[in-house]
């Protein structure tokens, strides 16, 4: 009866071990979820140089539409004024960390680009206000350009923001790996002391 009662109490203690492993386990990779969506992304100077100038980019684009039909507006200048140094700022940081990053150098051209086309296009677009009917094809050739100007380099920096969001991924993905083993070890241990056990007691 003693040995039944302290076999009993070895597979309990190996069943509590086994379990605990398999829930921190699980409790690790759902952490690296967070850690990919988190740290890796939100906390990246190249993600956020991106998101930002994104940001800028689009409202840019409406600072420049605005100031067609309201040329003198002090808020509207300055608010693009600002949007353009925010722009330039993000680009420069974004090439100082390519420096560091090869494989982003094709990406980063076409954002160069087609972010200079961008600020043709802001020019243009809030160069001259809408007058008189002489002006109506300059405008609409401007702002046909502008809203082009504006989906390219939207277009590059979500080609860049995603390439960043794969590396991350991929990141996440092997620091992973190890939990994902021990996880199904675990689990496999787990079966076969519990089959042990009940062998045991039929």
């Amino acid at each position: 009866m003693m040995r039944l009662r302290a076999r009993a109490a070895i597979f309990a203690v190996i069943f509590l071990c086994l379990a605990t492993i398999l829930v921190v386990s699980i409790l690790k990779i759902t952490e690296q979820d967070r850690v990919w969506s988190v740290t890796l992304l939100e906390r990246n100077p190249q993600f956020l140089h991106c998101e930002r100038m994104q940001v800028a980019v689009a409202r840019a684009a409406v600072d420049a539409l605005a100031l067609r039909t309201a040329p003198s507006d002090a808020a509207l200048q300055a608010d693009l004024l600002q949007q353009r140094r925010q722009m330039q700022a993000d680009w420069m940081g974004m090439e100082q960390l390519a420096a560091r990053d090869p494989q982003r150098h094709g990406l980063l051209l076409e954002i160069r680009a087609s972010l200079a086309d961008f600020f043709l296009a802001l020019d243009q677009t809030a160069a001259l206000p809408v007058s008189d009917s002489s002006s109506t094809l300059s405008s609409t050739q401007d702002m046909t350009h502008l809203m082009q100007a504006l989906q390219r380099v939207q277009r590059a920096l979500s080609n860049d923001s995603g390439s960043l969001e794969q590396d991350a991924a991929r990141t996440a993905a092997t620091s992973a790996t190890t939990w994902v083993r021990c996880t199904w070890i675990s689990l496999l241990l787990l079966f076969l002391c519990c089959g042990v056990f009940f062998a045991q007691w039929m």
